[in-house]
């Protein structure tokens, strides 16, 4: 589960009912809501306010020993919500959008994602430092009502243990699975050989790391896919109109992964590196993939190499994507103006 923190800024440009149903297709969230004003609304429309939604708590960011502080029955709501069988992401907002909300952000992270690969979410919430300020109080409240729903956090522990086992298990159960696919489909390994692709590292040698993040949201804008595992990404020219291998190049110029190539004939050893992430999306898309691949092997390969996409990303996601390929543009004019 994707889980973000946002403070009440983040909502102030975006005021049409269109982006908030945008926003809520995409997310659900926890509303922190000061006691000391509890009247204040959420900044956005009535109509949003359903309980699958939104979940509104009145509490301030202090200690257990002064009035208005975490209740058991805060903490109970906050994981009852938290662990609903919901696809949508969850953001977290407060007023400053840190301490209590990163606290409640951490906790959530660690209980919902501590199992899974470090690449995937768990370690996207941890990179982005949002848990620098601890409340000890809304800590201990959460993990109390963990403890009383597993017994001990022994046992919540080991649960957590065991999630991580059985999803590694079913991750080498699929590998084999996907040799099955592969084997078995000549025209999906016809599609495998046939798109172009590159690979490098998200650590850079040289140049600006900064650039190899910047550059991504330049190859989405180019309709190629990307998919990212242990810190490799794997970028796909979906449409094949050499604009992937424009933008390599113009990347390499500014900054150096430590690593990088590009496929060759030998498509299997090419594409070892993200063979992990591929099972995990094959375990959990089989029947859907297995559909797509029976209509279009096309398609189904492009769904199985391509984790994001410009044009499945939602409102957010393509304002982002947009600015990053702005600043890699920018970034590429100012390398060249001063290398004439």
């Amino acid at each position: 589960m994707f889980i973000t923190i946002g403070n009440h800024p983040f909502f102030n440009h975006r005021k049409s009912e269109r982006v908030f149903r945008e926003f809520f297709r995409t997310y659900r969230v926890i509303f922190i809501n000061h006691v000391n004003d509890p009247a204040a609304p959420p900044p956005f429309p009535d109509n949003f306010f359903s309980p699958d939604d939104l979940l509104m708590l009145n509490l301030a960011d202090v200690d257990t020993d002064k009035p208005g502080a975490m209740t058991p029955e805060q903490a109970r709501k906050i994981i009852d919500f938290a662990i609903r069988n919901d696809h949508r992401m969850l953001f977290i907002h407060c007023v400053e959008g840190y301490s209590a909300a990163a606290t409640i952000g951490g906790i959530l992270n660690w209980y919902c994602n501590c199992s899974r690969e470090p690449d995937s979410y768990y370690q996207i919430f941890k990179d982005r430092k949002c848990g620098n300020l601890i409340n000890t109080h809304v800590r201990d409240s959460l993990l109390r009502e963990l403890r009383r729903r597993y017994g001990s956090l022994a046992n919540l522990t080991a649960a957590i243990r065991l999630r991580r086992t059985r999803e590694r298990f079913l991750a080498l159960l699929t590998g084999f699975y996907t040799k099955k696919i592969f084997a078995q489909h000549p025209q999906l390994v016809k599609w495998l050989k046939k798109f172009p692709c590159v690979s490098f590292s998200g650590k850079a040698v040289s140049g600006d790391p900064e650039v190899l993040r910047l550059a991504q949201g330049e190859f989405l804008h180019a309709n190629c896919g990307i998919t990212c595992c242990n810190g490799n990404i794997l970028v796909i020219d979906t449409s094949n109109t050499g604009r992937m291998q424009e933008i390599f190049s113009r990347m390499l110029e500014l900054a150096v992964p430590e690593s990088y190539a590009v496929k060759g004939e030998n498509y299997e050893d090419f594409f070892a590196p993200f063979a992990e992430k591929f099972n995990i999306w094959l375990y959990k898309n089989h029947k859907y993939f297995l559909k797509l691949l029976k209509h279009s092997p096309k398609d189904a390969a492009i769904a199985l190499l391509a984790e994001k996409q410009f044009k499945y990303a939602n409102i957010f996601g393509k304002q982002a994507f947009t600015l990053q390929s702005r600043k890699f543009n920018k970034l590429y004019a100012e390398y060249k103006q001063h290398n004439v």
